[in-house]
């Protein structure tokens, strides 16, 4: 294993162990949508009534939950989204909206996934220990998530992205992994990611496809990530093994340059017939299969923690459920699938 692969080992476990759901603490199920029977209505309701270390379940409406300023260690899980693009996800397309999202002090330990983060502030993390996953985090032009302070072990992993991130350049910050996310947003002139002095930052497996200015960091280990516009400013940073659609990497240390997305992806434009998300995996002989640091496949598919579509929770998810009277019986069809 290469010095490289260990310190990526390294921070997943040190990053996803923060991250635990007590067999002790208290389930919470949030819903404000027709006649369920739910804990909470809300996102900041549920919160409030949580304690520290219990997970909340937000379930599937066509209404946000609302804004959330967590100041206590949760586990936040929705259901996903692009639920009717995707085969096996729910049986109902409905995903769990939230509105401005704050991590403040005392939310260390904190993990979001499976969310739509739909909202015109910034996703501000002002804690250490935080993770967010498997979302599809909607901004507006020019909002950001904002890691806002010296923090540290910050995991933003497998998600879908129409945003920027910022690691505030006032700070140091330390232990942070930005990996498998798809950076999709379509407005110009934001960086994909910027920061100031970093410690232990590693950027891996990432497509960036939204045509913004590029990545603008320091101090970080870049590597099997996909750059299809955009650029790369060097600024005291070890990349290997990534892809451009120019020369952003140049074509040493197993970077490759002048790659067209058309030979890489699925599909890049007119994707009828393809996902939002699912058409940025690999086509057949893409020059990203194989081409990643240790022979893993560059993009947000690859490497320890591939991409999952929809951004399905890593619970079991019943995706199929019908059921039906005969006699004095009531005959029920489910299908489940676990999305680890």
């Amino acid at each position: 294993m290469n010095t490289m692969t260990k310190l990526t080992a390294i921070m997943l476990i040190v990053i996803g162990s923060m991250i635990s759901i007590s067999t002790q603490a208290k389930i919470w199920r949030v819903n404000n949508f027709g006649t369920a029977v739910a804990d909470f209505t809300t996102a900041q309701a549920a919160h409030d009534g949580a304690s520290a270390g219990d997970t909340i379940y937000f379930e599937g409406s066509p209404t946000s939950y609302g804004n959330l300023l967590c100041s206590k260690k949760l586990i936040l899980i929705g259901t996903g989204y692009f639920l009717s693009n995707n085969p096996e996800t729910q049986p109902k397309n409905l995903s769990s909206t939230l509105g401005k999202v704050f991590f403040n002090p005392g939310s260390a330990n904190s993990c979001i996934m499976g969310c739509v983060i739909n909202s015109s502030y910034d996703l501000t993390i002002t804690s250490s220990n935080i993770k967010l996953t498997r979302n599809h985090i909607l901004l507006a032009n020019g909002t950001r998530i904002l890691v806002n302070g010296s923090f540290s072990n910050i995991l933003i992993s497998d998600n879908y992205l129409f945003t920027t991130i910022e690691l505030n350049t006032s700070f140091t910050i330390s232990n942070v992994m930005i990996s498998n996310n798809i950076f999709a947003q379509t407005w110009t002139g934001f960086p994909y990611i910027t920061s100031g002095n970093l410690s232990g930052c590693l950027i891996l497996n990432n497509v960036f496809a939204g045509g913004n200015i590029g990545i603008t960091v320091y101090n970080s280990q870049i590597y099997n990530n996909i750059m299809t516009s955009g650029t790369f400013t060097t600024n005291n940073n070890t990349y290997t093994n990534n892809i451009g659609s120019g020369t952003q990497f140049g074509n040493s240390n197993g970077n490759q340059q002048n790659v067209a997305a058309a030979d890489i992806f699925m599909c890049t434009a007119s994707c009828t017939g393809y996902s939002p998300d699912g058409q940025w995996q690999l086509k057949a002989l893409s020059p990203a299969i194989g081409a990643g640091v240790g022979g893993i496949d560059c993009g947000a598919f690859g490497g320890n923690t591939p991409y999952v579509l929809s951004g399905m929770p890593n619970i079991p998810a019943i995706y199929y459920f019908t059921n039906f009277s005969s006699g004095n019986q009531l005959n029920v069809n489910l299908k489940v699938k676990s999305h680890n």
